[in-house]
């Protein structure tokens, strides 16, 4: 079958935007582009979330992730562990999790993945000895509990131990807001979400989306720093905020992407960010 293009115009954001599909005959998909990526009608393109929690901001800038501490990316592909703080459920026979799920970028920035099976305090090694970046990190098996009894933690080997992927007890995938887009693609992120819980209150926190992506040079930072730049900002007091970008934020391959928090007293703060990935 021959490939055919229409062009089609997003009417929340005004983009036009081609649609390629398999076939002879031009169709028209009449609904907004970002559902028609969802629904999977524009090829090479698919949905994309990120989401973060940290359990308590401070003072000095952290990264939007469990360990509420500032995420630090690996230097080099490495293999590492997984263990959890739980010694009697988090593993073969237990009622808490079983396996995970690493979703995980090489130095080459192409994506892999790989299934770990827990067995609770022992740290399980992982066959993979090129992880680089770690996009995801999730629960894929569990017992009658139907979660972690622990904190289940993706860890350098040891006596190093740093963390790169972090799962709460309770909770089945870890909520961190460290992403890497994949060698080949291009992110557009289209909307953002922030929300901040103060311990004390008439507290502020101020949350910020980063990227190691120059936008006016149209270079990554890594070549001639690796400093992040922020992109959005937002300051909440016991708040939500949600925003659909008039613009997506767009960010080339084997781009890094935080979102950090400061305040001048604890807080728990949630965010998301939300967009597609399409084939460069």
């Amino acid at each position: 079958m021959n490939e055919q293009a229409i062009k089609i115009i997003d009417k929340e954001t005004g983009q036009t935007k081609e649609l390629r599909f398999a076939g002879d005959d031009p169709r028209i998909i009449n609904q907004q582009y970002l559902y028609a990526i969802v629904e999977g009608k524009v090829k090479d393109h698919e949905p994309w979330t990120k989401t973060g929690y940290s359990p308590a901001s401070t003072s000095s800038e952290t990264t939007v992730w469990g360990p509420g501490t500032q995420y630090v990316w690996p230097s080099s592909a490495i293999q590492m562990e997984v263990v959890s703080s739980d010694n009697t459920q988090d593993k073969a026979g237990g009622t808490g999790a079983l396996s995970v799920i690493i979703y995980y970028l090489d130095s080459n920035f192409d994506e892999y993945k790989e299934v770990v099976d827990l067995n609770g305090t022992t740290p399980v090694l992982t066959k993979a000895t090129n992880i680089y970046r770690v996009n995801y990190f999730r629960v894929v098996k569990t017992g009658t509990g139907a979660k972690p009894v622990g904190n289940i933690s993706l860890k350098a080997v040891a006596p190093t131990a740093t963390i790169y992927g972090y799962i709460l007890a309770g909770y089945n995938r870890a909520r961190a807001m460290i992403y890497t887009v994949p060698r080949g693609k291009r992110l557009y992120v289209s909307s953002v979400s922030f929300s901040a819980a103060a311990t004390v209150a008439n507290k502020n926190v101020r949350m910020t989306t980063h990227a190691n992506y120059d936008f006016l040079t149209k270079k990554l930072t890594r070549d001639y720093g690796n400093f992040f730049i922020g992109y959005s900002e937002i300051e909440l007091s016991d708040a939500g905020y949600n925003k659909m970008l008039e613009i997506p934020t767009m960010l080339p391959a084997k781009t890094d992407i935080k979102v950090s928090v400061v305040g001048t007293a604890g807080a728990v703060t949630t965010c998301a960010l939300r967009g597609w990935l399409e084939n460069e």
